[in-house]
């Protein structure tokens, strides 16, 4: 048998052998090699199918401020303390008016008659109160924050004395002081002291230092010891006798640095 296909068809070119007789046999078959169909066109007539836009993000929330520091309030400033004072306060009132002097000088220089209360009948214009503005006719109502309400004369007279014995000396106390030593001097000065015995009251003139008298840091003062062979054994100081006035100035009411003080200033002047 021919060709059944066009010869100028290659690709399609089958050749096939047909037996006239006997069982039918398989031919040999030229098939072309398979070949990968191209990708689809995509039609004029359909639209291109967008792509899905990419999913929305979160707005992003701004970062929160660090917290401001609440401002710190200066802290207000302490109190300032009234002053103390420096030496002995003396209140004064007259005719409803009030003051307040702090003397830190003796003496005073004040004089009072002996009755309650202390109203000021002269005043030593070389006195410390007459400098501070003390005046004839004024009333003392208290002496170092004590009030002299219901205190008899000579509660209220120790009172000023105890805290005027506290007092530094000013400089023309001092100076008269010393013109009063030399006058002394000359003349041996001397100290007396007025003590409280078994036998009664005794006054020892002094007139050489160290006393040598010994006695506990309380009132009543009272003798504890004499130094052997002190000027107060020589006088005859006994252990127990109470110290009851220094010079002109009695102890009664006085504390024991007044006494004390009275003591130290009175022996100043002796000879040492």
């Amino acid at each position: 048998m021919g060709n059944c296909c066009p010869q100028d068809d290659a690709a399609a070119k089958v050749s096939v052998s047909v037996p006239i007789e006997g069982p039918p046999t398989y031919a040999d078959v030229a098939v072309p090699a398979y070949q990968e169909p191209p990708p689809p066109q995509a039609s004029q007539d359909e639209p291109a199918t967008a792509s899905e836009p990419p999913p929305a993000q979160p707005p992003q929330q701004p970062e929160p401020e660090p917290p401001k520091a609440e401002p710190v309030a200066a802290p207000e400033p302490a109190p300032v303390p009234p002053a103390a004072a420096k030496g002995l306060l003396i209140e004064l009132a007259k005719d409803g008016a009030r003051k307040t002097i702090d003397v830190t000088e003796a003496p005073l220089g004040l004089s009072f008659p002996q009755a309650m209360p202390l109203v000021i009948s002269k005043v030593d214009e070389n006195g410390a109160a007459g400098k501070l503005g003390a005046e004839i006719g004024w009333e003392l109502t208290s002496i170092g924050g004590q009030s002299l309400a219901g205190l008899d004369y000579a509660a209220a007279l120790n009172m000023l004395k105890s805290g005027a014995a506290k007092l530094t000396p000013s400089a023309d106390a001092t100076a008269a002081s010393g013109a009063a030593s030399k006058s002394a001097a000359s003349n041996e000065a001397k100290l007396i002291i007025e003590f409280s015995t078994r036998s009664g009251t005794k006054s020892v003139t002094f007139t050489k230092k160290p006393l040598g008298m010994v006695f506990d840091p309380k009132v009543p003062v009272i003798i504890k010891k004499t130094s052997p062979g002190s000027h107060a054994e020589e006088l005859g100081v006994e252990v127990g006798w109470q110290v009851t006035a220094v010079g002109s100035d009695k102890c009664d009411g006085l504390d024991f640095n007044a006494i004390k003080a009275l003591i130290v200033r009175g022996s100043g002047s002796l000879q040492g």
